[in-house]
């Protein structure tokens, strides 16, 4: 018997009165191999808006509204051997809500969110937003678009440092543009880790300097790990 596995909710509030449901699911009957080799159960991060398809925005009585006709609809699991209770599914879903963040702090905790287009499979478009305005520009450049998908880079969120990202952006500005620093060969900068670093796409900025001589220094700091990198503007807005 085949049926879906529901494992975590990070959904995203774009307003005062705003989400994206975006949840974590995979088939009990689907496996895929990890970076380590191991076979694991297939899970997948998108916007659960069936059967609203092209819909990706809700408010709080929409939700509410959606998660009872979906907690009517087959049968869901939370676990391989567990599967919700009648009105236990809605209220999982409603309650994404209370936990909602911002974009700007899931990518602030260390995580990355990528916008597909899977309306042309063989041209498939990929955003990587970084803040709730730019994230809504890719949803209002694509209305009438059914086949638009959300999902973060990694099966794991990263929420340990919320509050401290939450503090950040409290005091973060808005700016019109950034500094990054990119390698050519490998993509821009991520972060340290013990005898090397890490690295992200091109299209992905995660560490970010407010000027060109901050960006500098760091490289000139760390330049015996950082060979091959050189400082690089973004013409984008961004809070720092």
């Amino acid at each position: 018997m085949s049926y879906e596995i529901f494992y975590k909710r990070a959904f995203i509030k774009v307003g005062d009165d705003a989400y994206i449901p975006v949840v974590q699911h995979g088939s009990n009957n689907c496996s895929e191999f990890n970076h380590l080799g191991r076979e694991v159960s297939e899970k997948h991060w998108d916007c659960l808006n069936y059967p609203n398809k092209g819909k990706f925005i809700f408010t709080a009585e929409e939700l509410k509204a959606w998660a009872k006709v979906y907690d009517a609809y087959g049968e869901h699991h939370k676990s391989r051997h567990t599967c919700f209770k009648e009105g236990e599914m809605a209220r999982w879903l409603v309650n994404g809500m209370k936990s909602a963040l911002s974009l700007e702090v899931y990518i602030q905790c260390g995580n990355m969110l990528c916008v597909t287009n899977w309306s042309n499979w063989d041209d498939q478009q990929h955003y990587y937003p970084c803040t709730t305005e730019g994230l809504l520009n890719v949803i209002d450049s694509h209305k009438g678009v059914n086949e638009l998908s959300f999902h973060f880079s990694g099966k794991d969120l990263y929420l340990r440092k919320r509050q401290k990202a939450l503090d950040k952006l409290h005091r973060a500005e808005k700016v019109s543009h950034f500094y990054i620093l990119s390698n050519p060969e490998v993509g821009n900068f991520y972060g340290l880790k013990p005898g090397g670093y890490l690295y992200t796409s091109e299209n992905v900025y995660h560490k970010k300097f407010k000027t060109e001589k901050a960006a500098a220094a760091y490289l000139k700091r760390y330049a015996d790990r950082l060979a091959g990198f050189s400082v690089q503007e973004i013409q984008k807005e961004a809070y720092l």
